[in-house]
Parts: C-alpha cells; sequence; structure tokens
C-alpha cells in the first residue's frame, strides 16, 4: 500500500513526541508493508497526562465536541489505522463525532471512524488515541495553550 507522504510526515512527527521509546521501530514498520502495522500499538503509548476515558467517555466527549466546534473541524489531519492497515488524511470532523447517550441526559460518547490507531491533529502537539478495547485518549491537551494558533480553543473549554 502506498502511504500518503503528507500523512506519513504528521504522523512521524506525532509518534516522534508521543512515544519516542516507539517511534523508531514504528516508522520502520509504517515505512513497510501494511500487514506489519498491526504491532503499532496506541496501548504502549497511552499517555498518563491528558484526557484518558474508556467507553463512555463523557468528559472526553465535552472536549471533543468544542474541539470540533473551533476552526479545526475542517482541518485535515493524519490518520494512522493500525488495525486496517491504512495511511490517509481526512477532515478531523469526518474522524470524530460526539454522541449523545441513550437514556442518559447530558451524557455523551466520542465515536471515532478509527477502531485502533492515532489521528495527528497537530503533529508533535495533538493526538488522537483509540484501541481496540474502546479506550480512547486526547494526548497533548495540556501543551494546547503553548500553541499559539489554538490558544482560543483553549479558551472555550474552561
Amino acid at each position: 500500500m502506498k502511504i500518503d507522504q503528507t500523512a506519513y510526515q504528521s504522523l512521524a512527527i506525532t509518534l516522534k513526541c508521543l512515544a519516542p521509546a516507539h517511534a523508531e521501530r514504528w516508522l520502520y514498520l509504517l515505512a513497510h508493508d501494511a500487514k506489519r502495522w498491526q504491532k503499532i500499538s496506541p496501548f504502549d503509548a497511552w499517555p498518563n497526562t491528558g484526557v484518558t476515558q474508556q467507553w463512555p467517555a463523557t468528559g472526553l466527549a465535552v472536549l471533543i465536541q468544542r474541539l470540533l466546534a473551533s476552526s479545526l473541524a475542517r482541518q485535515e489531519v493524519a490518520v494512522l489505522d493500525t488495525y486496517y492497515g491504512q495511511c490517509y488524511r481526512a477532515q478531523l470532523n469526518e474522524m470524530l463525532s460526539v454522541c449523545p447517550l441513550p437514556n442518559r441526559p447530558g451524557a455523551y460518547r466520542v465515536e471515532a471512524a478509527l477502531l485502533e490507531g492515532f489521528i495527528s491533529i497537530i503533529p508533535g502537539h495533538l493526538a488522537f488515541l483509540c484501541n481496540h478495547e474502546e479506550g480512547q485518549a486526547l494526548w497533548g491537551w495540556e501543551q494546547l495553550e503553548q500553541h499559539c494558533a489554538l490558544q482560543d480553543v483553549k479558551r472555550t473549554l474552561r
């Protein structure tokens, strides 16, 4: 499978920051046959900080909802689907959505068009991780304030 080079470059930056201990090996695997990509596990890079939740991710859903309400909603992001062996670019609002939970007023969940893998939203600064056990994480959230173009997004979340 031919890898989209722009998506690859974005993911390379993100993986080096997100999981420096694994990045070299993962990028080697990514440069080879897509069958090997299942060895790239988001769980190995699960952040200790940032926003992480198991399903239903109500708090995460609120953050994603605000993020999608910002100018980033239609931004093209890099996607690495390790489960199906795909690497491509898509709009953020096509990859992530927020849905109300039935019979639970005020509760929401994040639905990602990704079973397992990474979405590099801002290379090296902000990424969304999914694992096949329905775990979800927004990595790098605490760095948003330092990223000038997104200070308005951070303010809307308060």
